[in-house]
């Protein structure tokens, strides 16, 4: 018994610590990648490496779909006026937001233990919660 109640503390402070690392805005990179001006852009490798994918988010859309990107994303940019969030698509139009990105920011290394479950960008008036 006190080992199952431990394993699920020991799960709980897990859960606890990713999220707080994952609701926390990411300030820009160092790095300098290449996105237009009013894109959010993706890319499969580190580093902004890797093929790139770019998403228009000077329309009206609140959300896309990664498609061949779903679970790949290891460096992103918004070059958009708007707050972005990599998330996971629940149900629908539900999404468990993972990291955001302020205009103008950018990540040179997304983590694999986000990386591994994003298949969708959406956008939110800021990067807190």
């Amino acid at each position: 018994m006190k080992s199952r109640r431990r394993g699920r503390l020991g799960a709980a402070a897990v859960a606890a610590g990713l999220v707080t690392l994952l609701l926390h805005p990411v300030p820009a990179s160092a790095d300098s990648p290449s996105c237009p001006s009013g894109y959010v852009c993706t890319w499969t490798g580190t580093n902004f490496t890797g093929d790139r994918k770019e998403f228009d988010a000077r329309n009206t859309e609140t959300a896309f779909d990664l498609g061949d990107h779903s679970h790949l994303v290891r460096s992103w940019a918004n070059a958009s006026q708007s707050h972005w969030w990599l998330a996971d698509a629940v149900e629908g139009t539900e999404y468990l937001p993972l990291q955001c990105l302020p205009p103008g920011g950018s990540t040179a290394n997304v983590l694999t233990l986000i990386s591994s479950r994003v298949d969708s960008l959406f956008r939110l008036d800021t990067c807190v919660l």
